[in-house]
């Protein structure tokens, strides 16, 4: 095996990004800024030769902007530089880039370029992140980022093999959420980091505290809070730090870690210890050290190694196959040993309850006798029943059933084998609607949902949560859940408080066999049990989670006999149509999105939406007299609801809010930090649930956001 046999490296041309976002040296510093975030700015499109070069249109973020003058490179003004310049205190407004850019710039000549790890070392070298490639009389070419070359790098040999320990610095600059942001910006700049993590004291045994990280913010934070205009002296790290954090341990792979950068769009994450203290933090810029020219022949050992691995996976694989082969046999085969035992056992239970009734004269040893015949057939009986469960050789018990029975039976029951330190709550909404289900199979699905939650908190605690409550699904839900129907439901949620499900591992958690648990703790069995039971019921099954906070699971099973003046929120549409106000729609999805936009405009709402809090925060500050309300999704990337609102509320705290989430509940939102959060909704939510929602806040009295408004003036 030869090194290209091993790793394909990507050649010059495919690392080089073409289209950088330009400026000229004469720009103001403001708008070099204004640039580089997401606000609409221009840039000069490289590939056009024309000595009067157009202008066009560019809207996206980018950590920098490449300045020119007469298309020969001057320098790179970076998320770095603004940075320096928020912490000198210099007033930017008065500033152009002519006056910063006083040095040679760095640059990679076409002619010259080698290899990739050539491109890596010079950046090693200087220090830098981005490097210009320029051709004939110093005429830009494009850029080479850390983002550009680890996006077109194919490294998963090399990072499955790595854990996060190998590459962490631990020299990680830290504060506290009640320090200033202008401060931190000082920290950045004189420890020459590109972020500052935000921690809180926590009490552990023996007396001691560790440091847990809560929160981060990053130079681009302070880009975005420049544009804003934010008075960085007068706003506390707490108020606007990116939280939750997205933590890795010490003993992940770099492959998930450079996935996980990918999903969730950052370039850093924070590692944390055994008992959640700060340990240290992983950047692009350490992901990429490891692409050394020195390590490659032992690179090229390990992969041999991996390759043998490989093999042998295959060959356990072709095992697996044939278990599952023997397995099939073996349900066929318990189907039929089930049927014979039921019919040995009929008799046998029939017969002992006959003879109590027909001899009522028995002395108390022989009935206890009898009463012992008819409790140990019983109990057959219903081993049978799992039997052919497993077998899939009998179809449920299908009765008029209230499900509350049930979840109250689980909660005793598992309310009596939980550890102390998990707790357990349980909500059921009045007037649940009955529905047809079979009351052992529904007991399997809840008890095995409950302790696979309790299973992911085995370390840390926390609580489970079991909630009960009528659901309509419309059209628009189903279009985005192709396993439902249009009709009424009652849905059970079973959330838990743990440590999440990965997201490689969620697309396969309902596969036969597929377990994450240690040794023989786990069959593999059991989720893909749950599935087919409620497929059984006519129903449907929702998944969400989310790496260290948790994860939600919701059963939907037909409702029967439903009342139409029992349907809560089946109240006509038409009369929370809207009045042309502006709305702002906050959501990673982008069909959650897409559903919001189409169904408010037809409700005679205007509608802005955004991905993420960065882009909220952007636009509100664009639109800021017209938006009436923003509807926002609490967990997302980049930045969160709560952070976002909270940046909103600073700016306008007349605004009003709803709050939406799959994961918080409505108790766990500190509401005293967003008085502008006026209502809540729990996702999935009803379209009428959403429109009486807007309906009610823009109807409101004003008199409480005046409130609002007099106390952040004083």
């Amino acid at each position: 095996m030869n090194d290209s046999d091993s790793i394909k490296l990507p050649t010059l041309e495919e690392i080089i990004d073409r289209k950088p976002l330009t400026v000229d040296l004469d720009i103001s510093i403001a708008d070099a800024i204004a640039l580089m975030s997401q606000v609409k700015g221009k840039t000069v499109p490289l590939e056009n030769t024309r000595s009067n070069l157009d202008l066009v249109p560019r809207r996206s973020s980018s950590s920098y902007v490449v300045v020119l003058k007469e298309r020969k490179l001057v320098g790179v003004f970076t998320e770095r530089d603004v940075v320096k310049l928020i912490a000198s205190g210099r007033d930017l407004s008065q500033l152009t880039l002519a006056e910063v850019i006083n040095r040679e710039p760095i640059a990679l000549r076409k002619s010259e370029a080698g290899d990739i790890f050539s491109i890596l070392s010079m950046m090693r070298q200087y220090r830098i992140r981005h490097l210009p490639v320029v051709g004939d009389k110093d005429r830009l070419i494009g850029i080479i980022t850390h983002a550009s070359i680890r996006e077109i790098l194919d490294p998963s040999a090399l990072l499955k093999m790595r854990c996060v320990s190998e590459i962490m610095s631990d020299r990680v600059i830290q504060s506290t959420g009640d320090e200033s942001v202008f401060n931190l910006a000082r920290l950045m700049y004189s420890h020459r980091v590109s972020c500052v993590v935000i921690v809180e004291n926590k009490e552990i045994e023996n007396n001691r505290s560790i440091a847990v990280p809560v929160g981060i913010i990053t130079e681009r934070d302070l880009v975005q809070f420049r544009v804003l205009e934010v008075d960085l002296e007068q706003i506390q790290a707490s108020e606007v730090m990116s939280a939750p954090l997205f933590c890795i341990s010490p003993s992940d792979s770099l492959w998930y870690v450079h996935q996980l950068m990918n999903k969730k769009r950052v370039r850093r994450l924070v590692v944390s210890g055994e008992s959640g203290e700060l340990a240290g933090i992983v950047t692009q810029t350490s992901l990429l050290s490891i692409f050394d020219p020195r390590e490659m022949s032992q690179v090229i050992k390990l992969l041999e190694h991996k390759l043998e691995k490989q093999t042998t996976k295959l060959r356990q694989a072709h095992k697996q196959f044939e278990q599952i082969q023997r397995l099939e046999s073996i349900g066929t085969l318990a189907g039929g040993v089930a049927h014979d035992l039921n019919n040995i056992l009929t008799p046998l239970l029939g017969g002992a309850q006959l003879l109590s009734l027909r001899i009522p004269d028995l002395d108390p040893e022989t009935r206890q006798l009898l009463e012992l015949i008819v409790n140990n057939s019983q109990q057959a009986a219903d081993l049978v029943k799992q039997l052919l469960l497993f077998s899939q050789q009998i179809d449920p018990k299908l009765i008029e059933l209230k499900l509350d029975v049930p979840i109250l039976n689980v909660e005793n029951f598992i309310s009596k084998t939980l550890p102390k330190y998990i707790k357990i709550e349980t909500h059921i909404a009045k007037n649940l609607f009955q529905t047809k289900a079979d009351p052992t199979q529904i007991n399997q699905v809840l008890m095995n949902l409950c302790l696979n939650a309790k299973d992911a908190m085995t370390d840390c605690g926390g609580t489970v949560c079991i909630e009960a409550r009528n659901f309509m699904v419309d059209e628009n839900y189903a279009r985005l859940n192709l396993e439902a129907k249009v009709g009424n439901y009652v849905m059970i949620t079973v959330s838990d408080t743990g440590v999440g499900i990965p997201p490689e591992n969620m697309e396969r958690i309902f596969e036969p066999f597929f377990t994450t648990k240690e040794g023989s703790q786990g069959t593999g069995l059991g989720l893909s049990t749950i599935r087919g039971i409620i497929k059984n019921h006519n129903g449907f099954l929702t998944v969400s989670s989310r790496v260290c906070q948790g994860s939600q699971f919701s059963i939907y099973l037909p409702a029967i006999k439903v009342e139409e003046n029992s349907i809560a929120g089946s109240q006509p549409l038409n009369p929370y149509k809207g009045d042309g106000e502006l709305i702002l729609v906050v959501d990673d999805e982008a069909s959650i999105l897409e559903i919001s936009r189409i169904t408010l405009e037809t409700h005679n709402y205007k509608v802005l939406t955004a991905k993420d809090g960065l882009e909220a925060i952007a636009l509100h500050h664009e639109y800021n007299q017209e938006i009436k309300a923003i509807v926002m999704d609490m967990m997302m990337p980049e930045m969160d609801g709560i952070t976002a609102l909270q940046v909103i509320q600073k700016i306008n705290p007349r605004v009003k809010a709803i709050a939406i989430s799959g994961l918080v509940s409505h108790n766990k939102i500190d509401m005293t930090k967003m008085p502008i959060v006026e209502n809540f909704l729990a996702k999935p939510y009803k379209i009428e649930d959403l429109l009486l929602s807007l309906h009610e806040i823009l109807n409101k009295s004003d008199s409480l956001s005046v409130a609002n408004s007099d106390k952040y003036s004083n």
